[in-house]
């Protein structure tokens, strides 16, 4: 990504703010990417949906919408580095910073610290220009003063010692909550939570699948190509292509046309591991996971009959008309205006509840920030739930798919354990059977970002007597 200086920005004082709007006020991408951390702050939406919103509200140039896409995401995974050293030249002032402002300065030290190609003077003038409009001139230039500072002794930063504190060490250079530091260094040892870790901070990726109704993976790889959009094909699935995650693929015409769809990597594992049969009737039972409430139908290569989950009834009416332009028509969405049958059964019932989060950290690096240790415990306890609810629900000669983006014991092989010693009538299914062995662990799919360069899944076939 080449760097360039932002241009045409109007600068707002303070005494003319207050009738401003928050646009106008955080103008242009830097300002834009604050805004949208001090959303995500204040009401815990993903990242993805807010950046959705605001390239769906606002036309950016591709430069301008990669940079902020950037500036988010990065300072967000660098967090606790970034903080560590602003802590350290603000003479511990920094914490009582107002959060816009600890945004802005968080973004300007990602781009001198991460961003070679962004010219380190850009980055502070354009932070103090920010908190100017923000704040005021005092606090500018006072901003502008850590800055300069860190840049006249970037070579002299000193962290925690590894050698005295290997997990503050580790929690501050890999920006990760201590907590699970500590977690990840007794279950897994000090060598495999850093690579965990250092993994966590690579940055996203998207996948695609080709729309077998219309097109190829070859035919999709071309146009992308053409639009200057490298991709590369998924081991295993070779009708999914892997690309840049700073691509905006809602704008590319074969998404709009329905040639392709975006799918989680849990989605097209769970997909083989379905492997629903020509007529079988299959629930996709995820009413909180849009992604593979869409991604199971349009995948599947058989005429199965799906149903599927919406919350709301606009978001299922919108879903129906995307499948249906997408050429899928084997697909009923239960919402509240049509709900569920109570005593339906299906051949085939996926279950995707939602667990802790730890293991999409680098899609999501909001998450690290707000997960706490007892999340696991309190979503081992819904996904046992959410496994007894789905298992009611296939009938005898069935088979359950368990699906989780999660590597925590509590979340995977325990909820199976705990799964078959409670129901005699099901079998676990060996997932070898349906997807590659190099992916699978104990009968199950079990991937792990860090090991496969894939979004973290586990899997878990039943089939009941």
């Amino acid at each position: 990504m080449t760097a360039q200086p932002e241009v045409g920005t109007k600068i707002v004082l303070p005494s003319d703010t207050d009738n401003q709007s928050s646009e106008l006020l955080f103008a242009g991408p830097r300002g834009t990417a604050v805004r949208i951390l001090s959303r995500a702050e204040n009401t815990d939406a993903l990242i993805t949906n807010l950046l959705d919103a605001e390239f769906k509200r606002n036309e950016w140039s591709a430069y301008d919408r990669a940079l902020i896409v950037e500036l988010v995401y990065g300072s967000l995974r660098w967090q606790a580095r970034l903080d560590w050293i602003l802590t350290g030249f603000y003479h511990g002032e920094f914490a009582k910073c107002i959060p816009t402002i600890k945004f802005a300065m968080r973004i300007a030290l990602y781009q001198v610290l991460m961003l070679p190609k962004i010219a380190p003077g850009t980055a502070v003038q354009e932070c103090a220009s920010l908190v100017r409009r923000i704040k005021d001139e005092k606090s500018a230039h006072a901003v502008s003063g850590v800055l300069k500072n860190i840049l006249r002794n970037i070579d002299n930063i000193r962290y925690p010692s590894k050698d005295d504190n290997i997990q503050l060490f580790l929690s501050v250079t890999l920006s990760h909550p201590l907590w699970m530091v500590k977690r990840w260094c007794e279950r897994h040892g000090e060598e495999t939570a850093e690579k965990m870790m250092t993994a966590n901070n690579d940055r996203a990726h998207l996948h695609v699948y080709a729309n077998h109704r219309r097109t190829t993976a070859e035919k999709l790889a071309v146009w992308l190509k053409e639009h200057e959009c490298t991709s590369e094909p998924m081991a295993h699935f070779p009708n999914v292509l892997r690309i840049n995650g700073l691509q905006n693929i809602a704008a590319m015409e074969p998404y709009q046309k329905g040639d392709c769809i975006v799918a989680r990597d849990i989605d097209i594992y769970v997909a083989q591991m379905a492997q629903a049969k020509a007529g079988a009737t299959v629930r996709v039972s995820c009413p909180d996971r849009s992604s593979i409430n869409m991604s199971i139908p349009f995948l599947s290569t058989v005429p199965a009959s799906f149903t599927t989950f919406a919350r709301f009834d606009v978001q299922a009416r919108q879903r129906e008309q995307r499948l249906l332009a997408a050429g899928v028509d084997n697909c009923s969405i239960c919402s509240p205006e049509n709900p569920e049958s109570a005593d339906a059964t299906y051949d085939v019932v996926v279950v995707e509840p939602k667990v802790s989060g730890l293991g999409l950290l680098h899609a999501r690096p909001e998450m690290r920030w707000r997960i706490e240790l007892d999340a696991i415990r309190k979503g081992s306890e819904h996904q046992r739930a959410a496994l007894e609810e789905a298992a009611a629900r296939v009938k005898k000669g069935g088979v359950l798919v368990y699906a989780c983006s999660s590597f925590e014991d509590e979340e995977t092989f325990s909820i199976v354990r705990n799964f078959l010693e409670n129901h005699s009538d099901f079998k676990l299914d060996d997932a070898s059977k349906y997807c590659d062995a190099s992916v699978c662990k104990d009968g199950c799919v079990s991937i792990q970002y860090h090991v496969h360069k894939v979004d973290t899944v586990f899997a878990a076939r039943f089939v009941r007597a």
